[in-house]
């Protein structure tokens, strides 16, 4: 970018003063105590000639025309012989310039001169103090004091820049480069003053001098001697120190002529020349380099006709400061910038927001990294940036960028890992929470919906550190708290009075958040919540908080302005006031080393400068706005500023490196470097570890797709309840983690296998899984099916896990039959869409709606249901003329066969043709789901992440639990059904066979059986040979189990089970090592399965770990069998057993191992206890036993 001013100079009317040339000149810049304005003043010739003889010219840069002078605040100097130019830093502009020394003399004598002023770098602040260039390879050097960073740029180009220097250290100033070695040298005056040097491209960062040293300011290497110069002007010194020793150090005093206050600032070294800026006598200083001794004093403005002024940077401009070098950058022919690296060797890089190609690393194309630092802003339907450097680039085209645009949404809080390169938001036309990985590319990036059904979700935070996510929900009172990838959703804390924004500090393990008039502190797990700030009738929103500075800052639309305190809530001021605000409606804040940025509340974004003005502590620099949007809402600054890591030596606590426990969902920091353990909604903390007792019968059963958990809430106010972990009415819920899962969408539940399915989405395929409730680690996928499909439904309809599945893309049902997944059987009905299908498994009838004739039709799985059946199917409901059914379920405890349906607002029961209006609920509400026990009836919405219940008698409704990601399928589980009369009948196009689906109880008749019957005195009189049969059985088997009791409690090896079953009993869920963290005693008499390995009959205990599968005790044997090489996971040791065989082995009763197997020597110290090989185990013709990763199965 160019700006050509062609300026007339009348020399005469300089008399004693000309331009600026191309010749040996010092050169400093001044600030006229007049008027303000900077330029850049010079004395031509060799100093060791007018500093003897006396200045007799004076060089002054060009002067621009009035209106530009009083903007023009020239500063930092830099030159490159070679190109004949000077390159200044101008801090009215906000820019850095470039102009070329060269005069051009006019045909009729007169001196004109033609000045081409061109742009180098727009967006600088107003402290730009150090500037230095490398001549090899034509790259310019630059400090920002208040955006903290040092930049480089192609000298030759317009913004081609890269910020190389920008974290640890404050307020750089003074800067030098040293080209043939591949050296910069900075200095900085925050904290902690020191001078550093690294590579010229900004590595190998080393602390060059970092003790006795106050205020280091302008900067100076001597090529010649090797040294490096410096000015500290609190201490009134001129320092040195050799380029390869900086313990050898040189200084010189001059603080005889200074005060504490010092007002040294610029240095420049030539021969045996020290030349220094003296701001406190407005004086240009010259010391002889040997001695120190004061050669000369003049006046900066060196003529009484030129103003008087205050100097700044200096410089000598002669081509011996800069010998040639033969650079590679000539042969590399970068793209954007060349850096030196010593001697003739080069290399390339990129400017902000490219990186090199790997084809030739010398051009550049666009990063893969996300642009920063910038300022991210939601701003109706889209998601912005801008750069931060957008408050300084007044006279510049001002690049806002949106990277993400949804129309008819609108996106509302922001939050951001800049470690991970994440960016998360809400969606309120949604309600959701989305996750989305930077840079955005809507084509190909990751845009995750994360949590959703939130509410009013009005503010956002990201622990960087333990990695969790924080949101307030306005709403509903809630602040919330999940895993960043959305697991484990918890209310933290409930009963809030309209929670607006909060923020996190997770290096002290602090949590803030702001409700209308009100700032709160609270410890990040929740506890030690207290008031920070309070000011009533205010109206709180929007806050950062800036842990570098130690201060909170917050909007508060009641002035409106905004406010700011320390973190412990003192020094309480107000930063932008209502004189400057008063036709803005701030919503939100954001800072960035000095600067602050905040959104209107219309289509803007306005940006400022801290200062110390006693009228305004913000400087208004100046807004963008959006045209196409009327709401501007949140702000954050995507950088590391905000963000800053754990301090040096300090560990993570919730790294499970370094924690022996870890934890096993929620990890939470709390003060002094410490972490709390949390579980979610259904779980209870033991020992660092989640655990949950699950249900097996009267319980409502949902599942919360992005915690990736299925839930039980009891409805069974006898069962003993976990501890009421999420504040939920009673603390009934159950969580089963899903661990394999991707996206489980509907649930469903076997009562017999005692197993959880549920339909798992995911980006390649879907599928159907199970896992056992009891064993949550090892899980077995059921079936694939096609990305094609929709399925909106999913039923375990026989008790031996056979399922119903429906596809609403087709309208179609189908049947999955563990004996054979990897075929569908579709079955008759058509037009089945949403959830509108439910199944009585005991009868083994389906009903669904026809979403076309409207009709709610019955069939049978033993008779009607396949698609090629003879019998036809029922209806039992005609022309439904209400809302679309979208959904249905049998109310279980009625033996009416009830169904209860509901549609967008309304829930009915339908019986004997009829249909009865239960429930309606308004028009935003949108059921999800409902199911109905006795006279309650439990509905979902899809707006609201909460169960609700209808007392139908009393017309009560309240909440049942809430506070999850989502809620989705609610089923309801009474007792499981125990007069199952059918069988599901083989079809020729089904690949099932009758001895995979048959019933596997013997105590049940299929139909055909029943038909064999011929009359009924026979069949009575065979029920009753049988019942006498049955009767002494019956005895027989008390007598034996008395037997076998005596026997096994009277073994010493009885203790020792004990005392494994009380420990597994309190083993956490998930621990490393074990499949399960139950023990499950089963007295169930009851139909006895002589498929399984052991009997019900006898109390049966099952449990494992690494080793062991599956367990039972069996006529006072306790039987284990090895968990194959697939499915080991390291980890802890099997409690109570001192060594353990890795085949199968057995602990008997004393005295009864030898009859029953050969034994071998026991490693154990107790006699009872003998391990055996698997050869050795007893087989018979019945024995069956399956190695693999499909479990152990056996007949005795």
């Amino acid at each position: 970018m160019q700006l050509s001013v062609h300026l007339l100079l009348i020399a005469e009317a300089l008399r004693s003063a000309s331009c600026l040339s191309h010749e040996r000149t010092l050169m400093w810049t001044i600030k006229s105590i007049a008027d303000g304005s900077v330029d850049i003043r010079g004395v031509p010739g060799d100093p060791a000639d007018w500093i003897v003889n006396g200045i007799k010219r004076v060089s002054n840069s060009y002067f621009t025309d009035p209106t530009s002078k009083q903007i023009s605040r020239r500063l930092a100097l830099a030159f490159q012989y070679s190109t004949k130019r000077v390159f200044f830093s101008d801090q009215g502009f906000k820019q850095i310039f470039r102009i070329v020394l060269e005069p051009v003399p006019s045909a009729n004598g007169t001196v004109y001169y033609s000045v081409p002023i061109e742009v180098v770098y727009g967006g600088i602040s107003t402290q730009v103090n150090g500037m230095a260039m490398d001549w090899a390879s034509g790259s310019l050097y630059w400090t920002d004091a208040l955006y903290n960073w040092i930049t480089v740029a192609n000298a030759s180009d317009y913004n081609m820049a890269k910020h190389i220097v920008f974290t640890g250290f404050s307020r750089p100033m003074g800067l030098a480069v040293y080209p043939q070695k591949g050296q910069l040298f900075w200095s900085s005056i925050g904290a902690v003053p020191k001078i550093e040097r690294s590579t010229l491209g900004g590595e190998s960062r080393v602390n060059f001098i970092d003790s006795d040293v106050d205020r280091p300011l302008g900067l100076s290497v001597d090529y010649k001697a090797g040294h490096l110069y410096w000015i500290d002007d609190l201490r009134d010194t001129v320092e040195r120190v050799p380029l390869d020793d900086p313990t050898s150090r040189w200084t010189m005093h001059i603080g005889y002529r200074h005060s504490l206050t010092g007002k040294l600032f610029g240095l420049a070294v030539f021969e045996d020349f020290i030349f220094a800026t003296d701001q406190l006598n407005m004086t240009i200083d010259i010391f002889n380099k040997s001695s120190g001794v004061m050669i000369k004093s003049f006046n900066a403005s060196v003529t009484v006709n030129l103003p008087k002024g205050i100097p700044y940077d200096i410089l000598m401009y002669d081509s011996s400061l800069q010998e040639e070098i033969d650079s590679d950058c000539n042969r590399l022919r970068c793209s954007d910038i060349c850096i030196s690296d010593g001697g003739r060797k080069a290399h390339c890089i990129c400017q902000e927001g490219s990186s090199l190609s790997l084809e030739d690393r010398s051009s550049c194309v666009e990063s893969a990294t996300f642009r920063m630092p910038q300022y991210l802003f939601s701003v109706g339907e889209a998601l912005c940036g801008v750069d931060v450097i957008a408050a300084d680039q007044e006279y510049v085209p001002i690049d806002v960028r949106c990277f993400y645009n949804v129309s008819g949404h609108r996106m509302v809080a922001l939050g951001f890992n800049v470690y991970e390169g994440v960016l998360f938001f809400s969606d309120q036309k949604d309600r959701v929470i989305h996750r989305m990985t930077l840079p955005n590319d809507v084509n190909s990036s990751a845009i995750d919906v994360i949590v959703a059904n939130t509410g009013y979700v009005s503010g956002l935070a990201v622990d960087w550190i333990a990695d969790n996510l924080y949101w307030t929900v306005e709403d509903r009172g809630l602040l919330m708290v999940s895993r960043v990838t959305g697991r484990y959703a918890k209310v933290l804390l409930r009963g809030l009075d309209r929670p607006q924004s909060v923020a996190v500090n997770p290096l002290n393990g602090t949590l803030y958040w702001a409700t209308p008039d009100t700032i709160y502190i609270a410890n990040m797990d929740g506890t030690n919540a207290k008031i920070l700030v309070n000011i009533p009738r205010s109206q709180f929103d929007g806050m950062v908080l800036d842990i570098r500075a130690d201060l909170l800052f917050w909007v508060d639309r009641s002035l409106p302005g905004i406010r700011s305190c320390r973190m412990n809530g003192s020094d309480l001021a107000i930063v932008l006031r209502s004189d400057v605000t008063q036709n803005m409606t701030l919503l939100d804040v954001t800072v960035y080393q000095n600067y602050i940025a905040w959104t209107d509340g219309l289509n803007s974004v306005y940006f400022g400068m801290t200062s110390s003005s006693s009228s305004s502590l913000v400087n208004i620099l100046r807004g963008v706005r959006h045209a196409a949007a009327n709401t501007s809402h949140d702000i954050i600054t995507y950088d590391f500023y905000l963000q800053p890591p754990l301090d040096p030596g300090k560990t993570n606590p919730c790294d499970i490196d370094n924690d022996v426990h870890g934890c096993s969902q929620l990890c939470l920091l709390t003060p002094s470097s410490g972490s709390q353990c949390s579980c979610s909604a259904g779980f209870t903390l033991v020992d660092n570890y989640c655990v949950s007792e699950p249900l097996t019968h009267d319980f409502l059963l949902f599942v919360d797709p992005y915690s990736k958990i299925a839930y039980q809430y009891d409805l069974n106010p006898m069962t003993p309840s976990s501890e009421n972990v999420d504040g939920s009415e009673n603390g009934r819920l159950r969580g089963i983690a899903l661990r394999s899962a991707n996206i489980p969408s509907l649930v469903a539940y076997d009562y017999q296998l005692r197993e959880i399915f549920w339909f798992d989405e995911d980006r390649l395929k879907n599928s159907v899984k199970q896992i056992s409730i009891f064993e949550t680690v090892h899980y077995h996928t059921v079936s694939t099916l096609s990305k094609e499909m929709t399925v909106s439904r999913l039923e375990a309809v026989d008790n031996y896990g056979d399922l119903l599945l429906t596809d609403s893309a087709t309208g179609s049902v189908f049947l999955i039959s563990l004996a054979n997944t990897n075929n569908l059987q579709k079955l008759v009905m058509q037009n089945v869409y949403e959830s509108a299908i439910a199944v009585d498994e005991c009868a083994g009838d389906i009903y669904w709606a026809d979403g076309v004739t409207n009709d709610v039709n019955r069939c049978n799985l033993s008779e009607s249901c396949f698609s090629d059946s003879a019998v036809e199917f029922t209806t039992v409901f005609s022309a439904w003329n209400k809302s679309r059914i979208l959904g249905m379920d049998i109310v279980q405890s009625d033996e009416e066969k009830t169904l209860i349906v509901w549609t967008e607002n309304e829930i009915h029961s339908l019986r004997n043709g009829a249909s009865t209006l239960l429930l309606i609920v308004d028009e935003s509400f949108s059921l999800s789901g409902a199911v109905m026990a006795d006279n309650i009836i439990y509905f979902t919405s899809a707006f609201h992440n909460a169960i609700f219940q209808h007392d139908t008698k009393t017309k009560s409704t309240g909440v049942t639990v809430d506070g999850f990601s989502e809620i989705s399928d609610l089923k309801l589980f009474l007792s499981p059904c125990r007069n199952t009369s059918y069988t599901i009948a083989p079809h020729p196009s089904a690949p099932y066979t009758e001895s995979a689906v048959q019933k596997k109880d013997e105590a049940k008749l299929g139909p055909g059986a029943i038909a064999g019957i011929v009359i009924g005195a026979i069949v009575f009189l065979l029920l009753l040979i049988l019942l006498l049969v049955l009767l002494v059985v019956l005895l027989r088997r008390r007598r034996d189990k008395q037997a076998a009791e005596t026997a096994a409690y009277s073994n010493p090896t009885y203790d020792r089970l004990s005392s494994i079953a009380s420990t597994l009993s309190h083993m956490p869920e998930g621990a490393e090592g074990f499949s399960s963290p139950y023990v499950s005693f089963n007295n169930n008499n009851e139909g006895e399965n002589k498929d399984s390995p052991f009997p019900p009959a006898y109390n049966d205990l099952y449990f494992s770990d690494e080793a062991i599968a599956a367990t039972g005790i069996f006529d006072g044997y306790l039987y284990t069998k090895e968990v194959p090489e697939c499915e080991k996971k390291s980890g802890l040791p099997f409690p109570e057993v001192s060594a353990v065989d890795p085949a199968i082995f057995l602990i008997g009763a004393a005295g009864d191992a030898e009859s029953k197997v050969p034994a071998r020597p026991s490693t154990g110290d107790d006699p009872s206890v003998t391990d055996f090989h698997p050869s050795s185990l007893p087989t018979d013709d019945d024995a069956t036993h399956a190695d693999g990763c499909n479990g152990f199965s056996a007949k005795k």
